[in-house]
């Protein structure tokens, strides 16, 4: 699967009727990390910024592309230390 595909999977998957009845729920921010090989990572941010991938991501949820684990479980953490004070972190 490349980028693109990858990209418009995940747009998919925040239309689906599951994620906006947990989003409903939940009604919290969140945090995703997608974690792959460094020959990947920009491939994927260029992707996600060049088919705007980003205008369709739901308000809640702030997207990380990261290639190495440590980087990513920073990345979640943060929610969890900032709590509802961290829009400013966002992309």
């Amino acid at each position: 699967m490349n980028a693109y595909q990858f990209l418009t999977f995940l747009k998919n998957w925040f239309k689906h009727p599951s994620y906006k009845r947990c989003a409903r729920v939940c009604n919290e921010e969140g945090r995703v990390a997608i974690l792959t090989h460094s020959d990947n990572l920009n491939v994927l941010r260029h992707t996600f910024r060049t088919f705007e991938f980003n205008a369709t991501i739901p308000w809640p949820i702030t997207l990380g592309f990261f290639a190495d684990k440590k980087a990513a479980n920073a990345f979640l953490n943060q929610a969890y230390e900032h709590g509802e004070n961290f829009n400013y972190l966002r992309n």
